[in-house]
């Protein structure tokens, strides 16, 4: 499909999934930032786009259970949980579903941070949201899975208890997690249409030299 950056991005449907079977990244009160580019044109929906949550178990209300970290697209305006009765909204209405290629950033201003804490960026821009229902201090799942467009491997649970969002209809691009929270300096270079973003071996495997071209990398063989 076309991509944002290079020549190919993940072109997700309604069975579409990217589930990560290993525990993590997240962890406790560690911070996790992630950003990513998206592009699609669905309407009157709520869309799971990043999700992590437990592996197994019951699925539990706040005030009882330790944090999910889930962003959706709810009718092209972005929306971000901790929990399935905690989330964060966007003000504004955004409209982010007119299939054009948008970026978003979730980012973690410090460990443990309060949700109302929680930075979203839109192409660049720090978005104002509203929310929570409850406002606390984030304690992510430890034993739990990331996904991209759906629940992947995480607990069967979630589906029943967040009945409200479908699996993610569109083209995504350069998804990237940051142990830290994100800074101005990430933005120009991840807004630009070009950058360093592949590296592996030069087609010459006698050399085991970096072979680069101009604002990338090409990976020829791994």
């Amino acid at each position: 499909a076309n991509a944002r950056h290079g020549h190919r991005a993940a072109k997700f449907d309604a069975s579409s999934r990217v589930g990560i079977n290993a525990v993590g990244p997240h962890g406790a009160s560690n911070i996790i930032s992630y950003t990513l580019w998206i592009k699609t044109s669905q309407q009157n929906i709520e869309m799971t786009l990043v999700h992590y949550g437990k592996i197994w178990g019951e699925i539990k209300d706040s005030a009882s259970e330790k944090d999910i970290h889930t962003l959706t697209l709810d009718n092209g305006n972005p929306v971000f949980y901790t929990n399935y009765d905690s989330m964060l909204t966007s003000v504004d209405a955004l409209a982010l579903n007119d299939n054009r290629w948008h970026h978003l950033a979730v980012s973690m201003p410090k460990k443990s941070c309060l949700t109302s804490e929680i930075d979203i960026y839109v192409d660049g821009k720090k978005i104002q949201m509203k929310g929570p229902k409850i406002d606390k201090n984030i304690f992510h799942m430890t034993s739990g899975r990331m996904s991209l467009g759906g629940f992947g491997y995480a607990a069967d649970g979630y589906e029943n208890a967040m009945p409200q969002l479908r699996p993610y209809v569109g083209l995504m691009d350069d998804f990237m997690v940051f142990a830290r929270p994100l800074r101005k300096t990430d933005f120009l270079w991840m807004l630009k249409r070009n950058f360093l973003k592949a590296v592996g071996w030069t087609c010459d495997k006698t050399s085991n030299s970096w072979e680069t071209f101009p604002d990338e990398f090409k990976i020829c063989s791994m």
